[in-house]
């Protein structure tokens, strides 16, 4: 008897770990921005957004004004605030590391 208990308990704590609600989206199935915020860092081919994310930029990555004209790499400085997007996984290091698709700098400094 003792062992059915048992079994049952186990059974219902695996089916309620099942039954969640968190749904974690991929970031390249949305086209909602990753992140807003400040670069707080910056070198060649990344940037440190808001000190939690160095997103790495090369010739693929889309980097534009709020107008929605093409900037360079080197119209980014620390200080501007800019919205970043991304098509692949962010590892979660810290601070965390991904590659930016799009980048929009947002303000007109």
């Amino acid at each position: 008897m003792k062992a059915l208990l048992r079994l049952l308990l186990l059974m219902m704590i695996v089916l309620l770990a099942a039954c969640t609600n968190e749904i974690k989206k991929d970031p390249s199935q949305t086209n909602e921005p990753y992140i807003t915020g400040k670069i707080t860092d910056k070198a060649d081919q990344s940037i440190l957004v808001a000190d939690e994310i160095y997103f790495s930029i090369d010739n693929e990555t889309v980097i534009i004004n709020e107008l929605g004209q093409t900037i360079e790499h080197s119209d980014l400085s620390v200080g501007h605030t800019v919205v970043v997007w991304t098509n692949a996984p962010v590892m979660e290091s810290y601070p965390a590391q991904g590659y930016a698709e799009k980048i929009e700098k947002q303000g007109a400094d």
